[in-house]
């Protein structure tokens, strides 16, 4: 595939026991009962997975330098019920070197994650996910939250890598720091009412640049033969700049508020961040919407809302600018 060519170019178990007290030993994804009977803790020597999709309230974490591959029963890799949380350390992505998955579905359309509503799935900086996210119906005062991290030791990238689609239904928040599709083109899918909020990127982009046929100094969504984020709820879409010249970038359509029953709104690139990168359509579908571009949309911008529509392009000092 072009984009692979593109991107890739840049690119015995322990127990320990006391007279006080008792830990079961690490091996596959182990339930911590009686102690904390809440917490599952995944580690070697084992692969075996997690089924606690009918569990709700659990904390499920992926120890740094495990590996989880096996679905033993539920509907992913790792699964919770509601209200619950999942933190995963394992994998290891610096590219340009290729990704080492730690939750690994076997392919980017594998069930790697699958959870019930109100569930916080973070991935942390450096670690790295192959297949699918799945987020359950989170209403009220519940979230579906999903944190793809960045950090930097020195002028090393620590960016947190999700290769596959992910979709949530109701509320759902999403802060991309990092990549998500490397071997792939994946993206981002709400549906049912909700408040969406999704931050991709960070204001002034990453420590050093990603250098390739391109050069990322930022994150990215990548779905660039669809759309890069489709919602349903009303929407508040930042695609953060900073970095290089093309700053945070989503590669592929952008579809906010087909619900149609409230209030959307994008901002991309700022004054004093420097630009961002919309490369497709954008398309504003919610009643009301708003669009703040001060970095580049390279396809057209359509605003349906039946109540208000605003288009704010180019802030002075800016790059604004769209197809």
């Amino acid at each position: 595939m072009p984009k692979l060519t593109i991107r890739t170019s840049l690119y015995t178990a322990t127990a320990l026991t006391g007279a006080l007290f008792s830990q079961p030993a690490f091996a596959d994804c182990v339930s911590q009962a009686p102690v904390n009977p809440n917490q599952v803790v995944c580690d070697n020597p084992g692969n075996a997975g997690w089924n606690g999709s009918a569990t709700n309230g659990i904390v499920v974490t992926l120890n740094a330098g495990s590996t989880t591959t096996t679905n033993v029963g539920g509907p992913a890799v790792i699964s919770t019920g509601t209200n619950s949380a999942v933190i995963n350390f394992s994998g290891t992505f610096a590219p340009p070197a290729a990704p080492t998955f730690g939750i690994d579905a076997g392919s980017p359309t594998g069930a790697a994650i699958n959870v019930g509503g109100g569930t916080t799935v973070t991935n942390t900086s450096g670690a790295a996910i192959r297949g699918t996210i799945v987020f359950g119906n989170a209403t009220g005062t519940a979230t579906n939250t999903l944190n793809n991290s960045y950090s930097f030791l020195g002028a090393t990238n620590k960016i947190g890598l999700i290769d596959g689609n992910i979709s949530a239904v109701g509320n759902f928040t999403f802060n991309n720091s990092g990549f998500v599709g490397w071997t792939t083109n994946a993206g981002v899918t709400q549906t049912g009412a909700g408040t969406v909020v999704i931050n991709n990127g960070i204001d002034g982009g990453y420590v050093s640049p990603v250098a390739g046929g391109f050069t990322y100094q930022n994150a990215f969504i990548w779905n660039p033969s669809g759309n890069a984020i489709s919602t349903v709820g009303n929407t508040t879409l930042i695609n953060h700049g900073g970095g290089t010249i093309l700053g945070s970038l989503i590669n592929g359509n952008v579809v906010l508020g087909t619900g149609a029953t409230g209030t959307s709104s994008l901002t991309n690139g700022s004054v004093a961040f420097g630009n961002a990168t919309i490369n497709g359509s954008v398309t504003m579908a919610d009643k009301n919407n708003t669009v703040t571009n001060d970095g580049t949309i390279t396809g057209n911008v359509t605003m349906n809302g039946t109540g208000s529509n605003t288009y704010n392009a180019g802030s002075t000092g800016s790059s604004g600018d769209n197809g």
